[in-house]
């Protein structure tokens, strides 16, 4: 579902204007920014002008004083210091960021202290206990964790070690009794509470150095956007300036990975798919002290064969992540979806990847998802979320039958032993069914605003102003509405689509799929983000395709394109089939109706008009998917098996789909596709049919084209589309650029068709 922003309040018009008026901006980025929330002059000035000038001051932080007093204490009496961090990008960013910051402020003795994914997260006795026996340390300090570890922080301090936690993520019920310093505390004066682990690092590294901390920003930015915080407040900032860093090569480390990374522009998107991608790798592949040390690094060669070594971890975690994914996808396959929320469970799985799975299969399947992984007898498990389901509230809701919880609103770490695990998921699914009605699982696409004149090159360099791009501020997207489109690919063989709207030209990458879709006789609204290009000094502008939704016509192309679609079915065996009369898929249609395994097909539509079917999502040759309710395919083509259980097809077929489904199918005896047609496979007719194609020019890219173009009392629109599939599958016709072309070197007889005998066989 495709959700516009451009509905506005009285008042927020009046921003809008005043925006404009203010800083001489469009309209439509005036727009834009009050739907980011950007509502006063004030915060206006702010987005549009980003800079460490707008920073917040750390001493607003709560416990800020506290540590920079201990800090400098330890700096007085030669005391050692241990920074211990997480294993993902924005712990040893963080890690990194306060290492250094102390080391500059004068602390000679500091070691740095990052656990491997198999160790746990966070603080645990065991390495507490060692850490504290190698290092012997008169103070820790926690970055990007530490806030839900009371017990281990007791311990340390029980030993006579103080302890100061630094952390960003959400607070738990009963917080650790040392020094903290959480953006998330809600009874201090800090303004900003979405900082990331390295941002709060960051934080108390300038109370201590002062405007010299700015060096680092460049590591903040990269924890930032690795750790996807939303891109807006002091976030934005930070990333604004980090980037300039970046592109100065300010950070040895970061230049080289840069250049490793192959990043072709230095931006916040570039950096969120190349850098922290393989930052990130360091720890989920079980070596997270090799980007660590590498960040720490100051010989050029060390440091390069530490981002070759880091390239190789991510090109290792890709390959085992479509392991990974294919594994779960086979158990959703077997053990079915889970309704609103799966969870699954594999001893096997690598624990540093399931969280990369986890979001993946969230964004196909549009519902919360936990996958498990099993260490040391327990269940480490990483949960990711839907933006309308909070899945801390939701496993905070589980908590008594948890070993460990952490996390925020659209993820999460869980542990829980074997026994509870059963539990836990069932405690989950009631908590998620009983707070969440199924409107919130309806895929929605939220788009700027629907075009209706020409798209500009002028407006589309304008959106710059928006950058960083990243969470909570993404790279705007718009709509266009498109009804006839004539896609094709952009050379033969190619996956990408190129096409024309009325507003705006558009590529769609990888779109080849799509292009039945794309062409179809539907009402299309093509979501595109705009893309300015330069070629020889001169600039272009084209839509880069995102997504697409459609509205069906009941019209003639339509009805013609499900009869093409059916002639061409290959026919094989129906013994596999389960055939019922009308009654029987009646009942079915009643009791699968909401199971969002099921899907339900017609190949004519017009078979509709038997059944009750009410409200359900209609669909074109394949699945939308994304909902947890079943859907009614019209001329259904393929769909993704391994979450599909069963098909029911409400008319008779002549293809089977058998092999496309490893699912239970249906097939109503009864209800016969498009039963009122008469096709003939006399030789005459199609000598005649043969003669009126040779004969005359028709234009388009298929039968239906050319079927629509005739207008022919002798021959059905049926009937021409069947002789014109044999004539095309024979190679004696075939379209070229755009219209139907005869190859007179062509010479063979109709029964070498398979469409023909097809047809033939079944008239017989």
């Amino acid at each position: 579902m495709i959700v516009y922003k451009n509905e506005y309040t009285s008042e927020q018009l009046n921003m809008i204007s005043a925006i404009c008026a203010r800083f001489k901006v469009s309209q439509g980025l005036a727009k834009i920014m009050v739907s980011r929330g950007i509502d006063s002059i004030e915060k206006a000035a702010v987005f549009l002008n980003p800079g460490k000038h707008n920073f917040a001051d750390p001493y607003l932080l709560k416990d800020m004083d506290k540590a920079v007093q201990r800090i400098n204490d330890a700096r007085e009496y030669g005391e050692s210091i241990i920074v211990f961090g997480d294993y993902d990008a924005d712990g040893i960013c963080a890690t990194t960021v306060l290492s250094k910051a102390l080391k500059q402020f004068g602390i000679q003795n500091v070691y740095t202290v990052i656990p491997e994914r198999s160790q746990g997260y966070g603080l645990t006795h065991n390495l507490v206990e060692s850490m504290l026996e190698r290092y012997n340390p008169d103070l820790v300090i926690t970055v990007d964790c530490g806030v839900s570890c009371k017990d281990e922080v007791a311990f340390i301090e029980d030993v006579g070690v103080d302890v100061i936690v630094t952390d960003h993520h959400e607070l738990p019920e009963v917080l650790p009794d040392c020094t903290l310093i959480n953006c998330k505390i809600t009874d201090q004066a800090y303004p900003f509470d979405c900082l990331c682990g390295a941002g709060v690092a960051y934080k108390l590294a300038y109370a201590l150095l002062g405007e010299a901390a700015n060096q680092y920003l460049d590591l903040v930015a990269v924890a930032t956007i690795a750790d996807s915080m939303i891109l807006l407040g002091e976030n934005r900032d930070i990333v604004y300036e980090g980037l300039k860093l970046i592109k100065q090569g300010n950070n040895k480390a970061l230049a080289k990975l840069v250049e490793v990374s192959g990043i072709k522009e230095i931006t916040s998107t570039g950096l969120a798919f190349t850098v922290a991608p393989r930052i990130n790798a360091s720890g989920r592949m079980g070596d997270a002290n090799c980007a660590l040390n590498m960040l720490l690094e100051s010989d050029e060669r060390a440091i390069e064969e530490y981002c070759l070594k880091l390239n190789d971890y991510n090109a290792e975690r890709q390959f085992e992540c479509d392991k990974l994914l294919k594994s779960a996808k086979a158990k959703i396959a077997k053990d079915g979806l889970g309704d609103k929320v799966i969870v699954l469970a594999d001893d096997g799985w690598n624990g540093g990847l399931v969280g990369i799975v986890a979001a993946k299969l969230v964004e196909e399947y549009n519902r919360p998802v936990v996958l498990f992984t099993k260490t040391d007898d327990v269940y480490h498990g990483s949960a990711r979320s839907i933006e309308s389901i909070n899945i801390f509230q939701a496993v905070n809701a589980c908590r008594d039958l948890l070993v460990d919880f952490g996390g925020h609103a659209q993820a999460a770490g869980i542990t829980v032993t074997g026994e509870n695990l059963p539990k836990f998921a069932n405690t989950l699914y009631e908590y998620i069914d009983q707070n969440y009605t199924s409107d919130v699982f309806v895929h929605s696409i939220e788009v700027e605003d629907l075009v209706t004149e020409r798209f500009t090159i002028e407006f589309a360099n304008e959106l710059s102003k928006l950058e960083p791009f990243g969470t909570g501020n993404r790279k705007p997207v718009f709509c266009v509405k498109a009804e006839n489109v004539n896609a094709s690919t952009l050379k033969p063989g190619s996956p990408h689509l190129g096409f024309r709207t009325e507003y705006i030209d558009l590529l769609y990458f990888n779109g080849a799929k799509h292009l039945d879709i794309i062409n179809s006789p539907a009402e299309k609204y093509i979501v595109f983000e705009p893309n300015v290009s330069v070629f020889n000094g001169k600039q272009s502008l084209k839509g880069y395709v995102r997504n697409y939704e459609y509205k069906l016509i009941n019209s003639e192309r339509l009805r013609l394109d499900c009869f093409k679609h059916h002639l061409l079915s290959v026919f094989n065996s129906t013994e596999d089939w389960q055939i019922c009369d009308n009654e029987v898929i009646a009942q079915l249609i009643e009791k699968y109706r909401g199971d969002c395994e099921t899907i339900f097909a017609v190949n004519d539509v017009e078979t509709l008009h038997n059944f009750k079917l009410g409200k359900m999502k209609c669909s074109l040759y394949r699945p939308q998917g994304k909902g947890i309710e079943s859907e009614l395919v019209i001329s259904l083509k393929d769909c993704d098996a391994a979450s599909i259980e069963r098909v029911i097809y409400l008319d008779k077929t002549l293809g089977n789909l058998a092999e496309v489904f490893g699912a239970t199918k249906y097939c109503s005896g009864q209800a016969t596709s498009f039963s009122g047609i008469k096709l003939s496979t006399s030789r005459s007719v199609f000598a005649e049919v043969f003669k009126l194609l040779k004969f005359n020019r028709f234009y388009g890219k298929s039968s239906v084209d050319v079927a629509l173009g005739i207008t022919n009392e002798n021959y059905s629109q049926e009937q021409i589309i069947f002789c014109l599939e044999v004539f095309l599958e024979l190679e004696i016709f075939a379209f070229v650029q755009g219209s139907l072309q005869y190859n007179s070197r062509v010479k063979s007889d109709l029964s070498n068709s398979l469409i023909y005998q097809t047809v033939a066989k079944g008239l017989n």
